[in-house]
Parts: C-alpha cells; structure tokens; sequence
C-alpha cells in the first residue's frame, strides 16, 4: 500500500481505494476532530521547516526534496570512500555515452571539496540543444547525496553555481535530530538558511502498530495559489461527479473545514463499507497565501485498508482518525526554522 504523492492527490485516491461497495455515497454532517481520551506516545519529526508528532516507532519514507538552489536533492545511502570513488568513475563513464560520437554529452566534471564531491555537466542525448543536465554527487560523513538540476545555456553558468553552493551547504542528519538554526529538514539531510525560494519535501509514514495504514505529510512553499477550482472540497464534488456504482465510496465521512493555528484547512474523509472490513481515504490541504517560508502549502492525506488476513494488530477506523488527528494538530513551525 503506498500513497501517491500528486497534485490531484483525491482523484488518485478513487483508483487506490474504491473496490466495490453496494450502496450510494451518503454526506454526514461534517465532524470534529475526535476527543478521545486514548492517547498515542509521540516523537517530533521534522519534516521541512516544520515539526509534526508521530508514534515513536513510525517507519519514514521521504519523496524527493526540491529546492530552488539546490534542485533535486536526494540520499543516495551510506558509502566509503573507496566505493565512491569507484561510484563516481562509472557516473562519468555512463554519461559521457558508449560511442565516441557521444563524447560531447560530458560537458565539464568539476571536483570540489578535496574530492568528496563531484559535478557532471551533459546534455541527455545528441539530439538535445535546449539544456544541460546538471548533477552532482557529494559524500558527507559516509552519508551520499545527489542534486539534480537542469538549465539552458545562457544560465548554465550560474545553475552550475547555485548547485554548488547549495551541496556545500548540505549537512548529513539523522532524521530524527531536530535542529536549531534557520533551515529546511529533508532525508537524512539539513540545507540551512532562509533564502525564501521554492522548497518542497514530504514524507509516507508506516506505523508497526497499524500495519493497514499509511499517513503522507507534505510542504511546499514559494509555489503559488493552487488554480482555480482546485482546492480540495472544491475538486470533491467535481471527482464524485464522475465515479458511479460500485465505485462510490458508502459515506462522506468528514468534510469542511478546520483550523490549524492562525490558518484554515480543508478536510475530505471518504469511507467505504466491505464485507472484509472499513476503508479510508482522507486528505487535508492548507493553502499558502503569500510567499513566506513559515506559511507554506500543506497537505496530509490518509489511507486505511481493510484489516489483514493475518495475524497481528490492525487499525480500525476510531484508531486511524485519533492517529490522523493527532499527526494534524501537532503540526507546528519549527522553533528558529526562519
């Protein structure tokens, strides 16, 4: 089971949990957060400029961090020296191309900080004129990262030089340290600093506990406005619109809105009634309105299947929302994220 991190991230959800139900979609009034008194023992993750509390033994796994200094950053894993080394030869030997009329791919291979990174600037293909692929490759305390990055050739010297910076600006983290200074939290990895510019990074949450449901959180900040028509209970009547028969969930479980802090969010829970059991599909979005690194675009989305066919725990459905209520609320700006 695995969420799809997407702008349209409702619609994806209809092909992922809707299997089959006999009766049409129902609204119930929308529904407040629960107030149980079970309580879940937490952690803080940072996730970007933010912090959310998850249980302590959660599973994290990040998408794609982008930035607009630094591109695409990624942790490639942990490597010696000697394997990079070696790993960094056959990168320069797979971009360069196979035949000698693909020599010109390989534009330039910059080596910095004493070797312990490398920059491969190429074109993709012969046939490619418009831009060069920009990569880069740095090893930080055994812990490999690469920034990707792509640019046309008036600014390719300057693209060269804001990945640059930005790999030298990277710092290897353990994901569950919390830092203190002004900066964005990404897998395994810091960027410090407050340049305003885009940034984006998220993460899928695994809970042993509750072996059937998954948990996504995401930021992006410096994006703009969503266009028209596609904020989330705007988009939840156009998707229903569309879907009939089996495939209609059984209850609009929530929707409306809530407040997290000073902001509004948007809030959409689907249920679906099986014979094997419950399915959720939620999701709440927060909207940036002005281009600031501390009020960013937030979303969450929530996927509960089934319980298994199998031994061991699985959430029901009080579970699942107490969980997905407790992950939200938490959500707070990191103390000197800006």
């Amino acid at each position: 089971m695995r969420i799809r991190h997407a702008a349209l991230v409702f619609s994806t959800s209809f092909l992922l949990f809707a299997a089959g139900c006999s009766e049409d979609a129902t609204s119930e009034a929308p529904q407040k957060p629960m107030t149980e008194t079970q309580t879940i023992a937490t952690r803080p993750l940072c996730v970007g400029r933010f912090l959310i509390d998850v249980p302590a033994e959660t599973r994290v796994t990040w998408t794609d961090t982008r930035t607009a200094l630094a591109g695409v950053i990624k942790r490639e894993g942990t490597l010696s020296e000697k394997v990079f080394a070696t790993r960094m030869r056959r990168e320069q030997e797979r971009v360069a191309g196979p035949a000698p009329e693909d020599a010109s791919l390989l534009k330039e291979v910059r080596e910095v900080e004493d070797g312990h990174a490398r920059i491969l600037v190429f074109r993709d293909a012969p046939s490619n004129d418009l831009y060069f692929d920009i990569k880069a490759f740095s090893l930080r305390k055994g812990t490999l990262f690469s920034l990707f990055g792509q640019a046309e050739d008036a600014r390719l010297s300057s693209a060269i030089r804001d990945i640059e910076k930005g790999m030298r600006m990277l710092k290897p983290r353990d994901i569950w340290t919390i830092p203190t200074e002004p900066g964005f939290c990404f897998d395994g990895g810091f960027l410090p600093g407050s340049d305003g510019g885009f940034e984006a990074t998220g993460v899928q949450l695994e809970f042993p506990a509750f072996p059937n449901l998954l948990i996504a959180f995401s930021t992006r900040a410096n994006d703009g406005p969503p266009p028209e028509g596609a904020q989330l209970l705007t988009r939840t009547d156009a998707v229903l619109q569309g879907v009939d028969g089996s495939d209609r969930p059984t209850v609009l479980r929530r929707e409306g809105t809530r407040s997290l802090g000073e902001r509004t969010a948007q809030e959409v829970m689907w249920k679906w009634v099986k014979s094997e059991g419950v399915m959720l599909s939620g999701n709440l979005e927060l909207y940036a309105s002005s281009h600031r690194l501390d009020a960013p675009e937030i979303s969450f989305e929530l996927a509960l299947d089934p319980p298994e066919k199998k031994a061991g725990a699985n959430t029901d459905e009080q579970d699942a929302l107490l969980l997905w209520d407790t992950i939200i609320q938490s959500l707070r700006l990191r103390p000197g994220a800006v």
